[in-house]
């Protein structure tokens, strides 16, 4: 159903549903029942040439749009507005600039996601907004900590926490320690990276953010995970996810999803294994994000590995790896360990031709 929409008081009250659901903790599950109605809203100000307002709309529904998976009608809507917006004023365009690059990097297109962000930074450089400098600093720290350039991450990272801390704006100082933990995780110093993640986790806590609450929780979970501590783990995860459900978020729930997998296949239980990597894959899909399918793909290929099915393990070893490979996706050292152990049991089982044939 998709309702008509009256006049431009009317398109307004969907502008502010969205931008109120935005600032409220992102919580966005709340727009879905009225997603045919926005899209209504966003195809008013088209119409009409209100440039401003579609650039506005279109940014406030970024989060809703990665969270639910609608990367390729996000995409189209925001490169639309920003086509249409080169005079809407430098806020507005370097809020939906950055939108516009998470869409890009969920969608694969590391490329356009760099570029998007950077020119959003310039403006609020510019601008001498802080916060979103802070914010746009937390996230090409991400970037270059999923490309692997772990130097620089922790740069944008220390920039970014430098900049809340001076601020005293708590859910950025909570993200950019997140971060600063992720950096340290992935450079193998453990004990470090929890110190990170259980002081954003207090401040998130305090803050009653659930999102980064379950960020936190998955964070740690993996950790746990990664120091054999599986029921620890577990605990982690299962929180994390009962909070993303409640919240409405596919991203969140892919990922606690696979990381319960991960328990599961640790602890021997490959058919659970199976179920949670399957389930998770598909989310994954829909939201066509494929640094996680190839991580559900080396999950489902080392129960395979476990099953005694060695051809299609490497099959799906395979095209993990092709997919790492197209996007130029990093592991951490723990996934790396339980990469590798898996990869070993499935080549064990074969001769190295009809290995690399499956593969």
């Amino acid at each position: 159903r998709q309702m008509c929409i009256r006049d431009r008081r009317h398109a307004e009250y969907y502008l502010m549903l969205a931008e109120q659901a935005e600032q409220e903790s992102g919580e966005t599950a709340r727009l879905e029942t009225a997603y045919n109605d926005l899209r209504a809203a966003l195809q008013w100000a088209f119409e009409r040439g209100e440039a401003e307002m579609a650039l506005r709309l279109s940014g406030a529904l970024c989060g809703f749009w990665c969270a639910y998976g609608y990367l390729s009608e996000g995409r189209y809507w925001l490169d639309a507005a920003l086509a249409r917006s080169r005079s809407v004023p430098g806020a507005v365009r370097a809020k939906a600039l950055a939108g516009a690059s998470r869409l890009a990097w969920y969608h694969g297109d590391r490329a356009a996601a760099y570029a998007l962000l950077e020119e959003s930074l310039a403006i609020h450089r510019t601008l001498e907004n802080k916060p979103a400098i802070g914010n746009i600093l937390h996230n090409l720290g991400w970037m270059a900590l999923y490309q692997g350039d772990y130097e620089r991450a922790k740069t944008f990272y220390e920039e970014s926490l430098a900049i809340f801390r001076k601020l005293g704006i708590k859910w950025g100082i909570a993200v950019a320690l997140d971060g600063l933990g992720d950096v340290a995780q992935h450079q193998g110093d453990s004990t470090l990276a929890e110190s990170f993640y259980e002081e954003s986790l207090a401040i998130w806590r305090q803050l009653g953010y659930r999102r980064g609450i379950a960020v936190s929780l998955n964070n740690l979970g993996q950790l746990a995970l990664a120091q054999g501590d599986s029921a620890q783990a577990a605990a982690r995860f299962e929180e994390s996810l009962a909070l993303y459900r409640e919240l409405g978020d596919n991203c969140g729930r892919a990922d606690a999803l696979h990381h319960l997998g991960l328990v599961a296949l640790n602890q021997g239980n490959d058919a659970q294994a199976a179920v949670l990597f399957e389930e998770s894959l598909a989310l994954y899909q829909e939201r066509g994000d494929k640094q996680g399918m190839a991580h559900c793909l080396a999950g489902l290929a080392g129960v395979a590995a476990g099953e005694g099915q060695p051809e299609r393990a490497a099959r799906l070893f395979g095209a993990a790896e092709a997919l790492r490979d197209a996007i130029g996706a990093r592991m951490t050292p723990a996934e790396r360990a339980d990469y590798e152990r898996n990869l070993a049991a499935a080549r064990g089982q074969l001769d190295e031709a009809t290995f690399a044939a499956a593969w």
